[in-house]
């Protein structure tokens, strides 16, 4: 009773897992190096290292490892083995391998043993190892296989070869991508590209692409690779065309899809040029992030295999954007006043110090408006913080949207506000404060029920550099003297200084 429980034990079981026997041939450093890295390993067994130099480097990696030693290429063919490794350039021992190897032993020759080389050192090195290595013997175990089926066909066997040399070429360059991926850190832009990049390297496919959720209804272009941006589809709606789809059904799809086989519109502007497509969605803990799409401009299929590793791309770059999606949202609140979503007071005097500095090398003006809102306090103190704080909030957009894009908006602090106005000389500066404190002052604001709507109008001083100051300081000193200067001389204007 217990001799049979023992058999059926998991312990037994695994003491009964048989090893890959393998002996080396050659006693070169890449034998030695060799015969080291599958010492390490569980599942392989080396049973002896065959060389005629009896001092080489490989035969001393064998002592060391209590391995047995040939000296004489024939004894190759008593050996119990299931792959001999050929790791020797030496003509002569080529010829003996190919006279006395065993009859159930499969050759791997010199250049795939230098590849098999490379990707056990490269594994060893990752935390990707034993994932490697799983998949170097799934690779394997199809190549020989398919050798054993072709053996008497010559040309079908170097053909063979030739898929296992692709094949740990792919497992090494998606080692490579997903070590790029865990290491990178950078802007969402950036990650997005190496992803399309890393797509279209793995899969051989012609055009990359990375959508992101901007909102609930549309994705936004933000990677590319294989055209130039034109020639992609900035924006896609959720639910339409093949990206839109995949977004919408949070799964693959593509165009060769049997389960949904209507036409599906490209993500390329001019949509007849695709031939082929797909796409996979980009999530994490079931939440979309986006859309990762490739495509082929040739009439051909994309293959399972290709499906498949489009998938797992798609996984693997799925947390990568997360992070990069986070450290740049970390990155916005760091220079925001979160109540108006301006720039906050930190950021306005970095920018305004780049500002000056270009302004100083290339020789150009420079304004910086500064205003107040008049009164603020006692609207607080009548009406209440939250209908201030929508005040705040409103004289904020009025800002952003009478400002151009290149100018910096920021909460100075307060109820104050700034505008760092580059190219621009006082005349200009003081037109754009004018807009403003005519727009803030046609505004009506929320009050109480005695005052429903009520009027609010700026204050707002102008200075110019160089004209008035050459230093950060002393510019924003002077901006900050014209708007005192506006208030004193009652409030609801634009004075620019030097004030009168």
């Amino acid at each position: 009773m217990g001799d049979k429980s023992l058999q059926n034990s998991p312990v037994v079981k695994a003491e009964e897992h048989k090893k890959i026997k393998i002996a080396l041939l050659g006693g070169g450093n890449r034998a030695a190096k060799l015969l080291s890295l599958f010492c390490e390993l569980d599942d392989v067994e080396v049973v002896a290292l065959a060389d005629g130099d009896t001092i080489g480097p490989g035969m001393a990696q064998a002592t060391k490892h209590d391995i047995p030693t040939l000296h004489n290429c024939h004894e190759l063919e008593t050996l119990d083995v299931d792959v001999i490794i050929e790791a020797t350039s030496n003509s002569e021992m080529h010829a003996c391998l190919s006279r006395c190897r065993p009859a159930r032993a499969e050759i791997i020759s010199e250049q795939s043993a230098l590849l098999m080389w490379r990707l056990l050192e490269a594994g060893k090195r990752g935390r990707e190892h034993e994932k490697l290595l799983s998949q170097l013997s799934e690779v394997y175990d199809q190549i020989s296989q398919r050798e054993q089926e072709l053996k008497k066909n010559r040309a079908h066997m170097e053909r063979a070869n030739r898929e296992l040399e692709r094949g740990l070429a792919e497992t090494f360059f998606i080692h490579e991508f997903f070590k790029a991926l865990t290491s990178f850190s950078s802007s969402v832009e950036d990650t997005a590209n190496l992803i399309a990049d890393g797509g279209n390297g793995i899969l051989g496919v012609e055009l990359s692409c990375v959508y992101l959720l901007e909102n609930e209804t549309q994705l936004r272009l933000k990677g590319f690779q294989g055209r130039t941006r034109e020639e992609f589809k900035e924006t896609i709606t959720i639910g339409e065309e093949l990206v839109g789809r995949c977004a919408q059904n949070q799964r693959l799809i593509s165009n060769q899809d049997p389960d949904d086989p209507r036409p599906l519109a490209g993500f390329l502007v001019d949509e007849h040029v695709l031939k082929t497509q797909a796409a996979v969605p980009l999530m994490v803990r079931n939440k979309l992030l986006g859309v990762l799409a490739i495509g082929q401009t040739t009439d051909r299929l994309f293959t399972e295999r290709e499906l498949s590793r489009t998938e797992s791309i798609g996984h693997m770059s799925s947390l990568a954007m997360q992070n990069a999606i986070s450290n740049s949202e970390l990155e916005r609140l760091s220079v925001t006043d979160r109540l108006t979503e301006l720039y906050n007071h930190g950021y306005f005097q970095h920018r305004l110090e780049e500002e000056i500095s270009l302004a100083k090398r290339k020789n150009l003006q420079l304004a910086l408006v500064m205003l107040d809102i008049d009164h603020f306090k006692d609207f607080n103190d009548n009406f209440g913080h939250p209908k201030g704080d929508q005040v705040l909030k409103r004289v904020g957009a009025i800002l952003t949207e009478i400002s151009r894009a290149e100018d910096t908006v920021a909460r100075y602090g307060g109820e104050e506000f700034v505008i760092v106005v580059p190219g621009t000389g006082k005349r200009d500066a003081a037109a754009l404060a004018e807009r403003i404190r005519v727009k803030v002052a046609s505004e009506a604001f929320a009050g109480d029920r005695s005052h429903p709507l009520v009027k609010k109008t700026v204050s707002i001083g102008v200075a110019a550099f160089p004209e008035d100051a050459r230093v950060q300081a002393d510019l924003i000193d002077k901006a900050d003297k014209a708007l005192y200067q506006a208030k004193r001389s009652g409030r609801n204007q634009v004075i620019v200084f030097p004030s009168e």
